[in-house]
């Protein structure tokens, strides 16, 4: 294969069937994808994603944002932070986009002039895994 040392076709395409069917609830068959990809014009995976999802009629727009609805709570350390945007990331399909403000300094002293804070995010209720914020 030309200098190529391993063959990822396959988990891309795998990632398009299952981020189509994840939005749509519908499977999308390789054959489809390939006649996609034959049309040319579709070498970024994620636009073929957001196309084919959009062709099923669901919401994933490049222009405007669509909010979350599930109220969010963020933690970073024992500090609630404030959540300015929490939805689906413009042009992205299934990815989920949060910004928010720092509520202050991180908590520990790491050494080397790094400090760190736990984050913590809970959405309608449910506590996703927390994560170590660090900060140089």
């Amino acid at each position: 294969m030309d200098g190529v040392l391993v063959d990822v076709t396959e988990s891309y395409r795998e990632t398009i069937a299952r981020t189509v069917e994840r939005f749509t609830g519908r499977a999308i068959t390789r054959e489809t994808i390939q006649e996609y990809k034959n049309e040319g014009g579709w070498s970024d995976d994620w636009r073929l994603s957001h196309h084919i999802v959009r062709r099923a009629g669901v919401p994933a727009p490049f222009d405007h944002l669509i909010y979350a609805t599930d109220p969010s709570t963020l933690f970073v350390g024992a500090s609630q932070a404030q959540i300015l945007f929490n939805g689906l990331a413009p042009g992205f399909v299934g990815l989920c986009q949060m910004n928010f403000v720092v509520p202050g300094p991180p908590s520990q002293q790491t050494g080397g002039g790094v400090s760190s804070s736990s984050v913590s995010l809970t959405v309608g209720g449910n506590a996703a895994n927390s994560v170590v914020l660090s900060v140089q």
